[in-house]
């Protein structure tokens, strides 16, 4: 999520002087001549406007700035203790918004004249998320007037969207892996099992969600001779080959989501997975294109998805240490549970560790064998 065409810890003193007398409270932005006070009231007004940009579309709020009709008009500067002023915000809004929002961000911008203070609320598809009080629960969202209160109509329609949403990816995942399985990819595959990474915006399925793509390709995660394309869907990387048939594309579509496949060759008698190429492809490919999504302009969060495809009978095991429970897999589709990438800077392997590990539980195994006793990933 950008401010003004930045991030929020690139922000400086001037980009804040660009506000003044130019820019309208409204849907994504609130401007606060100081920070909220110790009063109940103080605390609930804050949460109604953390959880309101939280079940909209995302937005800043400004303290240190104060407004005339709704238009920043001056800098009212903080000062005093803002380490333990954010230890308060903090606090108030794990305690106080329920759901707890996945993500949120807190920066400082310091003057010789003081300090402003912004808050960066992302759009939240974990919600609706509500403002507690005592026993009783308020929603609020935001439209151009600032932020309202949802009547029950709306908190009802507010959680048939979060619904529909986890529908759409499961479907669109479902979809595309189907396809590969079918041979329907946009190059010609060679034999084998199929290894799949599925990167997915939430805010992908939002209608009118297109980015530009004319002047960008995928950028390849290996060593050799590709080629790209634009296609129907988007963009296309490939490894081309003699044979005529590719082992590894990758995909962009104009959504913003990311497909890659690699593909494994089988043997005739037993085909043991390479676990470790597999897990330091899926920590590679996650890097390479959640960076490719971040420098598009994508917004976190982003639903992670690995399968493997054409793997009934396949083993995961290693020369010594086999359990006695591991086992051929015993099905010829793997969809693995996704897990959600929240921020652009989280640790990959760790993000990756759940569906890494349930890979091997369909061998048989209590969980990766390259990940070590502190959970640190041996790469």
């Amino acid at each position: 999520m950008t401010f003004r065409g930045k991030r929020l810890d690139e922000l400086e003193v001037p980009d804040l002087h660009d506000l003044i007398g130019n820019v309208r409270e409204g849907r994504t932005i609130d401007f606060k001549e100081n920070l909220p006070g110790g009063t109940k009231a103080d605390r609930k007004e804050f949460l109604a406007d953390v959880s309101s940009f939280a079940n909209g579309a995302g937005g800043h709020l400004v303290f240190g700035i104060s407004e005339r009709e709704g238009v920043a008009s001056d800098f009212s500067w903080l000062e005093g203790n803002l380490d333990s002023a954010i230890s308060r915000l903090e606090s108030m809004i794990r305690d106080g918004v329920e759901p707890r929002l996945p993500s949120h961000e807190i920066e400082l911008v310091e003057s010789p004249d003081g300090v402003v203070l912004i808050v960066e609320i992302p759009r939240s598809w974990a919600g609706p998320h509500a403002v507690r009080a005592g026993t009783a629960y308020r929603f609020y969202s935001r439209n151009a007037n600032g932020k309202y209160a949802l009547d029950i109509p709306e908190v009802r329609a507010a959680f048939a969207v979060a619904t529909t949403l986890q529908e759409r990816l499961t479907d669109f995942r479902a979809d595309r892996v189907a396809a590969i399985d079918a041979g329907q990819t946009p190059v010609r595959l060679a034999e084998g099992v199929r290894l799949v990474l599925h990167i997915i915006p939430f805010g992908s399925f939002e209608t009118g969600s297109a980015f530009d793509l004319s002047d960008t390709y995928l950028p390849p995660v290996e060593p050799g001779s590709f080629s790209h394309r634009h296609t129907f869907e988007g963009v296309l990387t490939w490894y081309p080959t003699p044979e005529g048939a590719t082992d590894t594309y990758s995909m962009g579509f104009r959504s913003g989501s990311v497909e890659a496949v690699a593909v494994f060759s089988r043997d005739q008698e037993r085909t043991d997975l390479p676990t470790r190429i597999i897990e330091r492809t899926l920590v590679e490919w996650t890097r390479a294109y959640s960076g490719w999504q971040r420098d598009l302009g994508v917004s976190p969060p982003l639903a992670i998805a690995v399968s493997l495809v054409d793997v009934e009978g396949c083993w995961l095991g290693m020369t010594e240490g086999i359990p006695r429970t591991a086992a051929p897999i015993d099905r010829p589709v793997l969809l693995i549970p996704p897990v959600v990438m929240e921020a652009f800077d989280e640790d990959i392997p760790s993000l990756l560790r759940a569906p890494i590990d349930t890979i091997w539980n369909a061998g048989g195994w209590p969980g990766s064998q390259n990940y070590g006793p502190a959970g640190q990933w041996r790469s």
